[in-house]
């Protein structure tokens, strides 16, 4: 009898051992959700929203030097004007690592804004068959033409003319008038971009990631891999996307066919491409506005690993100084300096395939909210 016991004992010491370690086995394996709101909110409420800011005050002073140059057809209000255009053009660039929301085409908040603000390239030969027609110009009228002909791609067109060699003198009054128009209808589609941040809500919408008001959001997962590199309908979003867009649309397309380069009238190309990268820098660093803490994609892959994190800094900037290291303007660059932007190319191809390869899948096995 005394033996019996003994095994009854061992053997509820040895389940009791078993238990203990099947839970230890279990705790190792079940990841506890984190919360990530406060990168969420610092990016909604201090990147994006912020930089939207910033985009609809300067297409105001954009509004403002055109109307003052129809107004004093001179060399210097034309400056003024094309110095305005290079202003509002830097904070738009510098957000098209976040084309969602307002900006995109599908899901909660989606106003279309981003092809509205930046269709190219151009459809010179009908706008300049319109300008040199007899249509009453209205805002109206310029409402119904398409997006190729309007934005900030128009405005260009009609600041620098085909050579950029524009003058003041050279303006007819219907060159003018098209301008202001373009400019009202240019700062109204900026203000609806913020707005649909601000007060249409999107930006709340985001914030709530993983919860029933986030809509579509339905965990914060979601939000940080829209800001990374898939959006919640599957296609490319975030930051992943404009580095795509710059290596092998922006720059690859123009280095094949020179009227495929965007903001070539203005010889604008070269910043247009460095503020796409410095959009990625500015999501992944979580910095932008003066309000902004840091709080950034990059946050969460230091933590997950500290190599990674370095390495992906250097070389977001290392093609930053690539494309500013191509000589002369893009278009003189497509002649005289191919090797220069094929090194864009392979610096900015670089940022891309991390994102995609290292960065997008530690996003992707995220447990959060």
């Amino acid at each position: 009898m005394k033996k019996v016991i003994l095994n009854v004992k061992t053997l509820v010491l040895a389940l009791f051992a078993i238990s203990i370690i099947s839970c230890s086995d279990t705790n190792e394996v079940i990841e506890q959700a984190t919360d990530y709101k406060a990168i969420i909110t610092n990016l909604a409420d201090n990147v994006y929203t912020q930089t939207y800011k910033d985009l609809d005050e300067q297409a105001g002073v954009l509004k403002a030097k055109l109307d003052a140059l129809q107004t004093n057809q001179n060399a210097t209000t034309l400056k003024e004007a094309r110095d305005a255009w290079r202003a509002t053009r830097q904070p738009w660039e510098s957000s098209e690592a976040f084309l969602f929301g307002p900006a995109g085409e599908t899901g909660s908040g989606a106003l279309s804004l981003d092809g509205k603000l930046d269709s190219w390239p151009v459809a010179v030969n009908d706008l300049e068959t319109f300008l040199t027609g007899s249509t009453v110009i209205t805002q109206a009228i310029v409402a119904g033409h398409d997006d190729t002909w309007k934005g900030f791609h128009g405005i260009e067109y009609l600041l620098w003319g085909a050579t950029g060699v524009k003058t003041s003198a050279d303006f007819t009054a219907r060159e003018l008038s098209y301008l202001t128009f373009l400019s009202s209808e240019l700062k109204k589609n900026t203000n609806d971009l913020y707005t649909g941040w601000t007060t249409g809500g999107f930006a709340t919408i985001f914030k709530a990631a993983g919860t029933t008001a986030g809509k579509e959001w339905t965990s914060q997962k979601a939000a940080l891999q829209a800001a990374t590199s898939i959006g919640v309908t599957g296609d490319l979003s975030g930051m992943y996307n404009i580095a795509n867009e710059v290596s092998t649309g922006k720059i690859a397309a123009a280095f094949g066919n020179a009227e495929e380069e965007e903001s070539r009238f203005s010889h604008n190309s070269k910043t247009d491409f460095m503020n796409n990268m410095r959009s990625i820098q500015n999501v992944y660093l979580g910095n932008y506005g003066p309000a902004s803490n840091g709080n950034g994609i990059g946050t969460i892959i230091a933590k997950k690993d500290a190599t990674l994190h370095t390495r992906f800094i250097t070389e977001i900037s290392a093609a930053i100084n690539a494309i500013d290291a191509i000589n002369g303007t893009f278009t003189q660059a497509i002649t005289n300096d191919r090797s220069g932007i094929q090194n864009a190319i392979d610096k900015v191809t670089i940022v891309g395939n991390t994102l995609q390869n290292d960065l997008a899948p530690i996003i992707a096995n995220l447990v959060t909210k």
